[in-house]
């Protein structure tokens, strides 16, 4: 039970230490893999839609509140 315990704190910690900018990195790095799969006329398009940077992202966003 200590194990488990054990894992499921580290589970939370490892959790917590992501920040939005962290997940949002990594979603555009998706995102910007997935546009290579597509059709050589749609890879610029879906490019320039996946660079928005986290502070554009941000401003927008609170922008909308």
């Amino acid at each position: 039970m200590n194990k488990r315990w054990m894992l499921i704190v580290a589970a939370a910690m490892a959790i917590s230490a992501c920040t939005n900018k962290a997940i949002y990195d990594n979603v555009q790095s998706d995102q910007r893999w997935r546009c290579q799969q597509e059709p050589p006329p749609a890879q610029e398009r879906c490019r320039q839609q996946a660079s928005q940077s986290y502070e554009e992202y941000e401003r927008e966003r609170q922008e909308l509140k």
